[in-house]
């Protein structure tokens, strides 16, 4: 049997048409590869910061935390591991009189919260931001935290008792700063 040009081309193309079908078979078992090794590396990072979490070394939580979501951008869990431990960071640094640094940890914890969850960040974390800035007197920034806070529970009576106590403590601190300036032109 005589194989013409036209037939020849013909094996040729479907040739190239199973070579190039099993190519994207193997493209597409090497994707779902991938996504199994990223799968698992997300689960071995997210349990190292459980860990470190549990252990109270909060920077080396976020480190995996962070990893974890890297791997894994819809591991839910993570992310919101993720941002409870900035806020767990940041209110170790409020008790330590660190505020700028408390104010940039419950900056991330209010940032990995939303995409997280798909939802706006607890009041709580925009109190505690709030907190932060009034005892860096900085009240501007601390109200508009109060409001975000307000916005979302707005039913919660403390609030509004928490805001009078930092409006007195606000004024209370312009006044002291009122003395002295009387004081030193004297």
């Amino acid at each position: 049997m005589k194989i013409t040009n036209s037939k020849r081309i013909f094996i040729v193309f479907i040739i190239m048409a199973i070579t190039i079908a099993f190519s994207v078979v193997a493209i597409s078992d090497e994707t779902q590869l991938k996504k199994s090794i990223d799968w698992h590396k997300a689960g071995a990072s997210f349990s190292t910061g459980v860990v470190r979490e549990l252990n109270g070394e909060y920077e080396e939580a976020i480190k995996f935390y962070k990893e974890a979501v890297k791997f894994d951008d819809k591991f839910l869990e993570a992310s919101a591991n993720l941002s409870r431990t900035y806020y767990k960071q940041g209110s170790r640094y409020f008790y330590k009189e660190k505020y700028s640094e408390a104010v940039e940890n419950y900056t991330q914890a209010i940032k990995h919260y939303t995409p997280a969850l798909k939802r706006v960040p607890e009041a709580t974390y925009y109190l505690r931001r709030r907190d932060a800035y009034l005892k860096q007197e900085k009240g501007e920034e601390g109200l508009k935290d109060y409001f975000d806070a307000l916005y979302l529970e707005p039913e919660n009576a403390d609030y509004y008792n928490d805001q009078g106590d930092a409006d007195f403590k606000q004024n209370e601190y312009k006044e002291h700063q009122h003395i002295q300036k009387m004081k030193k032109k004297q």
